[in-house]
């Protein structure tokens, strides 16, 4: 019960960042939509947001709370709070030196990632590109310091506040939208970014400063750190292979037309929502749990949380999976479908939608699973695993997109992510000891059944409802999500499968 308030606080709090997000991305398309200037933009962002999901929200954030979460609880608030200010200390450093190098290569950087823009017959769009990352990459450096506050936070089991703090960032960018576009143009959307970072970092510092002022010593670089540091090395690996996965997408986007980086991007956004909401909700406060408990020897206790997260994530993002599927059209009607975003640039981004959905409930069990290899003192198995899906993406993308178009770059992301989670899966399943063939669940065949029922009755109202607007996009949406959501609902339990009472006992 502790794990699913937790989970409840931070996905309520992510929810209005996201629904906040949704229209920060409405009036990205609005302005930008699939066009050069579109794709300008998301290139650049390409770079420093690949290395927040490394730095800020991969490596460092798995490699840095269970190191901290040990100091804080075994080793008293002081041995903390020298730990959280020097892991602060050397983040900062370390995202200074790449921030100054990207803004010293951008040029070169930019030709790497999109190569056809060298040359382009729209001479503005290669400058462009260069001066949209030489602004956005300051964003890295406080994004990265922003995500090292909410892991503390979160340590101390302070959920709700952190993960408001990115609601702020939304409206700060849509601000930066609304009064700078027409004097600036896609700069107005790369200030907001950096601005936008600025404020999601200094929302959090207040807060973190009163629960643990900073503490120093002569000895900047701790034991602790050190250990913070070697398991990002190891991290890196891991999450840099991640990374090439998005940087050969984006490289052979770029060679298959203008709007396709576009599309790509803005299907990715869409599918994010709920990744952002379940998948990361439940996955950092399982950490938390998983972590505490395993650093006190209770192996037991360790194996419930693990099974619970797992089951939670399954049962709230598989019919979830199912009616966005369904729905695909609908949702990118309503989140972009206005200004310079066409019901031709609709078509292409609902069907690169479609096949990120297909690996939506495998992202939400990579975000839960990668971190416990940390807490287990097993860094070096993610890495292991994940270079080979990155081998087996890279394969099947120049493969087949060739034939297939940009399309099966989304499809083959989800190829990916799903043989990394079975591989993680099956290792962690021997590491820790269990086997989910032993699990106490009452019915998989209940389960099973309901999952159809939702599909069902969630296609319903794509049957009654085939005229093409907004009014009847809004209307299929909603009818299709409680018409699906409420047999699944009720057919599972209702609250006592939520809560709990239906998971697993160990």
């Amino acid at each position: 019960m502790s794990l699913l308030r937790a989970s409840g606080k931070m996905a309520i709090a992510t929810l209005i960042s996201r629904v906040l997000g949704l229209l920060r991305e409405l009036l990205l398309a609005k302005y930008l939509g699939a066009s050069w200037m579109g794709d300008a933009f998301w290139v650049a962002y390409r770079i420093p947001n690949l290395l927040r999901d490394l730095l800020a929200e991969g490596a460092f954030s798995s490699a840095f709370i269970p190191t901290f979460s040990k100091s804080y609880h075994q080793e008293g608030i002081e041995k903390g709070r020298l730990v959280l200010w020097s892991s602060f200390l050397s983040l900062f450093a370390l995202c200074l030196i790449i921030c100054s190098l990207i803004f010293i290569f951008a040029p070169f950087l930019t030709s790497f990632l999109a190569p056809s823009f060298v040359g382009h017959e729209n001479t503005e769009l290669f400058p462009l590109t260069v001066s949209l990352l030489r602004v956005m990459c300051w964003f890295l450096l406080v994004i990265s310091l922003s995500a090292l506050a909410m892991g503390a936070l979160n340590t101390l089991k302070i959920f709700f506040y952190p993960s408001l703090s990115p609601a702020v960032f939304n409206c700060v960018m849509i601000m930066s939208l609304f009064l700078l576009w027409e004097k600036m143009g896609a700069l107005a959307a790369a200030w907001g970014v950096f601005w936008g970072g600025v404020a999601q970092l200094f929302m959090q510092l207040p807060l973190l400063w009163k629960k643990l002022p900073p503490l120093f010593t002569k000895k900047i670089i701790l034991p602790e750190t050190k250990s913070v540091l070697q398991r990002l090395g190891i991290g890196v690996w891991g999450s840099a292979a991640t990374q090439i996965n998005h940087l050969v997408s984006t490289i052979l986007a770029t060679g298959t037309g203008i709007g396709a980086v576009s599309w790509l991007a803005y299907s990715f956004r869409l599918f994010q929502f709920p990744v952002g909401i379940i998948g990361v909700s439940v996955s950092n406060s399982h950490l938390i749990y998983f972590s505490e408990h395993l650093k006190k020897g209770e192996i037991e206790k360790s194996k419930k949380i693990f099974i619970q997260g797992v089951f939670l994530l399954c049962s709230i993002l598989l019919p979830l999976t199912l009616l966005s599927f369904l729905g695909a059209n609908d949702l990118v009607t309503l989140v972009y479908e206005r200004g310079k975003f066409t019901s031709q640039d609709t078509l292409k981004t609902a069907q690169a939608l479609r096949f990120y959905l297909l690996g939506l409930p495998f992202y939400g069990l990579y975000k839960l699973l990668t971190p416990c290899f940390y807490a287990l003192d097993l860094p070096k198995t993610p890495v292991v695993v994940t270079f080979v899906g990155v081998c087996l993406n890279i394969l099947l993308s120049f493969l087949f997109v060739p034939i297939f178009g940009f399309s099966f770059l989304a499809l083959s992301a989800s190829i990916t992510i799903f043989v990394n989670v079975a591989l993680l899966l099956w290792y962690f399943q021997k590491k820790i000891c269990f086997n989910f063939q032993d699990v106490e669940f009452y019915s998989w065949g209940r389960w099973i059944f309901a999952l159809s029922l939702c599909f069902i009755f969630g296609f319903l109202p794509y049957i009654f409802f085939s005229q093409q607007n907004y009014l009847f996009s809004l209307v299929r949406i909603c009818l299709s999500f409680f018409l699906g959501f409420l047999p699944y609902f009720l057919l599972m339990g209702g609250k006592k499968f939520f809560s709990g009472q239906y998971f697993p006992k160990s």
